[in-house]
C-alpha cells in the first residue's frame, strides 16, 4: 500500500497547501473589504471629508 501512497503523496502535499491558501485569503477577504469601505465611501482616511464634484 505504501508505493501506491507515496506515488501520490507530493500531490496531496501540494493540494493540502493549496487549500491552506484558500482558507487564509477567505478570512483576509472581509478586512480588504471593509477597508476598500471605509477609504473610499465613508472617506475615514481623509477626515471623512465630503467631496462634491
Amino acid at each position: 500500500m505504501w508505493k501506491y501512497i507515496r506515488k501520490y503523496l507530493s500531490f496531496a502535499i501540494i493540494a493540502g497547501l493549496f487549500m491552506v491558501g484558500e482558507v487564509m485569503m477567505d478570512l483576509v477577504q472581509p478586512g480588504f473589504m471593509s477597508r476598500i469601505v471605509d477609504d473610499g465611501v465613508l472617506g475615514v482616511s481623509n477626515g471623512a471629508a465630503l467631496i462634491c464634484v
